[in-house]
């Protein structure tokens, strides 16, 4: 008969085992909040960095649309004889030019 009765340190053991699981059961619950929370803050940082990467590429677009006026301006400058750019031509129709004499060949009005 005093086998059906559990002894205390049965009950106790059977206690302790109770809370573990519950315990267990918490530090799961923290492990997952944690995870999120880590998981939230890189997806964060992540979307912090293509933030920056998208405002970096705006500035190359940028910077290479200046660079392709500038190659523009290069190419026609160096098509300008000298005295086109000192303003000698005449309003002539392929330069716009509008003091002075053309002194490109073929091309005064």
């Amino acid at each position: 008969m005093d086998h059906d009765i559990p002894d205390r340190k049965t009950v106790f053991e059977t206690m302790l085992r109770d809370q573990l699981v519950i315990a267990r059961g918490y530090v799961d619950g923290i492990d997952r909040n944690l995870r999120a929370l880590l998981f939230e803050q890189d997806a964060t940082r992540r979307t912090g960095l293509h933030n920056d990467i998208r405002a970096l590429q705006s500035q190359l677009d940028e910077a290479n649309g200046r660079a392709e006026f500038l190659r523009a301006e290069i190419v026609r400058l160096d098509s300008i004889t000298i005295d086109e750019f000192r303003g000698n031509c005449t309003v002539c129709r392929q330069h716009g030019h509008k003091t002075g004499e053309c002194t490109v060949q073929n091309n005064a009005d």
